[in-house]
């Protein structure tokens, strides 16, 4: 078809085919009441319209699908894996054999100490899905570990290793943000920070940027280094505190063990040993407790690190630099590595044991602030050189994280209001503001549909299941509570809170939901005391939006 066609003509086919879709969908809806959904009857009609084409999601948005020949999908392989340097072609082996090799590695580290290897499993399984930013010409290149032999030692060893990670003492300080509900307090703590070294004098200047390709560009020797780092830290600890709910405070009597129990999340830790402990309850009243050591654990890292095996169709890929996206560990790798940079660059510009510096990173995406005393060009040359050193922008290269990693800059609006400057970036779907003298920061949600929804009252990315849909009532009721609750941990005050609470009722509305259903979601947010003055308002808000 490529050969006959233009792209051009194809995609204008698709684009006629998926009309037609459309208009018989719409008719065969009439006949069943009650529902907004293609029938059985219409994904048949769809898969024998699509036949020979592939179909992929769009990026991580589940209610879109992407649709390409399969010319083009072999290209977007191509440019995701066989055309990295990252990779190695496996010619002499086959599958069966790698897998052999990596069961007697395993059996000969004893490795089977932390959990049993899988028969029944395989190599991971290479993928792409389109980027939604620009799905012609980017994509993300997907290793599925989900059939991975030792996917249970390293979901074990992952789980170890990132609460290790939270236990860095607060005199280690990184960019790091760990859970998404705490962004709203970070950026407060980082307002407060940059006034903590110039107060009234204080002007500052923000930065954002994405980290391109982290997983891909991170380097194996640079990985085992910030591991040991970490390790190395905690062991010089004296004390360890509670950080994300997990950590119960150790007895005297269990002082030198650290226990992680996967069901209840009871863990603690010891000073003299330097051990994880795991205790997972087994089949009927016993327990069994699996240990990690501190060596242990650089052990399991070595082995996941050497044996980055992927199969693309039947061509099979050992990844020689970076490590995998879709890995279990992978995640826990890119965050430790920044982190262990981050240290270095923020103890480089300490001011007297304080900090000039404060950023906020979500896995690639970071924001960073950076303070000077105002009227002080000395001071301000200092902050710029500090900026150019995290990304120089006419190279793309950074000082700061180096190995390779090349970061781009993103957009900060900043325009004048009431004479004074100030700032607006958005970040991981929340929109952050401020004024240039930080004396105050804040952060709203995020709504990409409100424009759509104000002005032609529907979504433009279909985020949220429409009201008649198949979906049983609870998911939809929960994905209202939840859509709440986010709204509570990303607004910094009441009155942001409000609006955007009568902006997502709007886009409830605009996909056919009632006041009623809305009401009963919202009831069940009763059994939270901090909730139950907020429904007063929230009901009288949702009986003004569909007051006829």
């Amino acid at each position: 078809n490529i050969n006959k066609y233009s792209m051009k003509n194809l995609i204008m086919d698709l684009d006629n085919m998926q009309k037609r879709w459309l208009d018989d969908a719409r008719k065969q809806t009439q006949k069943t009441k009650g529902t907004n959904c293609p029938t059985n009857w219409d994904i048949q009609k769809a898969k024998r319209q699509l036949e020979g084409l592939i179909v992929s999601e769009l990026d991580k948005n589940k209610a879109k699908l992407y649709v390409e020949c399969p010319m083009a999908h072999y290209m977007r392989l191509k440019r995701a894996f066989f055309s990295l340097d990252n990779y190695q072609f496996e010619y002499v082996k086959k599958v069966k054999d790698f897998l052999k090799d990596m069961e007697t590695a395993f059996y000969q580290q004893r490795l089977h100490r932390f959990a049993p290897w899988n028969n029944k499993g395989t190599l991971p399984v290479g993928f792409v899905h389109p980027k939604e930013k620009d799905p012609m010409n980017k994509e993300r290149g997907i290793a599925s570990y989900f059939k991975h032999p030792m996917r249970k030692i390293y979901r074990r060893t992952n789980k170890v290793l990132t609460w290790l990670f939270r236990q860095l003492p607060e005199n280690y300080p990184h960019f790091t943000l760990h859970k998404l509900h705490n962004l709203k307090n970070r950026v407060q703590e980082a307002q407060s920070v940059m006034r903590s070294v110039y107060g009234q004098n204080t002007e500052i200047k923000v930065f954002c940027t994405d980290v391109e390709r982290m997983f891909t560009n991170l380097t194996h020797e640079g990985i085992k280094k910030a591991v040991r780092w970490m390790l190395n830290t905690l062991k010089d600890q004296k004390q360890y505190t509670t950080r994300g709910g997990i950590l119960r405070t150790p007895r005297k009597h269990r002082k030198n063990k650290v226990t992680l129990v996967t069901e209840t999340n009871e863990v603690y830790w010891g000073q003299s040993t330097h051990e994880a402990h795991i205790k997972e309850k087994a089949t009927g009243s016993n327990e069994d407790v699996i240990i990690f050591t501190f060596d242990d654990l650089l052990q399991i890292v070595h082995f996941d690190l050497n044996t980055t095996y992927s199969t693309v169709g039947k061509t099979i890929l050992m990844q020689k630099h970076g490590c995998p996206i879709g890995g279990i560990l992978s995640c826990f790798y890119a965050n430790i590595y920044c982190a262990w940079k981050e240290y270095c660059f923020m103890t480089k510009h300490n001011v007297n044991g304080k900090q000039r510096i404060y950023g906020i990173r979500q896995v690639d995406d970071l924001i960073m602030w950076v303070s000077y005393e105002k009227g002080n060009l000395e001071s301000e040359a200092q902050a710029n050189n500090m900026i150019k050193e995290l990304l120089n922008t006419d190279t793309k290269q950074s000082q700061v994280y180096g190995d390779g990693l090349t970061l781009t800059e993103e957009t900060v609006q900043t325009k004048k209001k009431k004479g004074k400057m100030t700032f607006k970036t958005e970040f991981a779907g929340t929109i952050i503001k401020g004024d240039m003298n930080a004396k105050m920061f804040t952060t709203q949600t995020l709504n990409k549909n409100w424009y759509t929804v104000r002005l032609l009252n529907r979504q433009r990315f279909p985020k949220l299941p429409h009201y008649k849909s198949y979906i049983h009532p609870r998911i939809k009721k929960a994905m209202i509570m939840g859509m709440m609750i986010r709204l509570d941990t990303q607004n910094s005050n009441e009155k942001l809170f409000k609006r955007h609470f009568a902006r997502s009722i709007l886009e409830l509305r605009s996909i056919d939901y009632t006041e009623k259903f809305i009401t009963q979601a919202l009831s069940t947010l009763h059994k939270r005391p901090s909730w139950r003055n907020r429904l007063l308002w929230m009901k009288r808000i949702i009986n003004t939006i569909f007051k006829p």
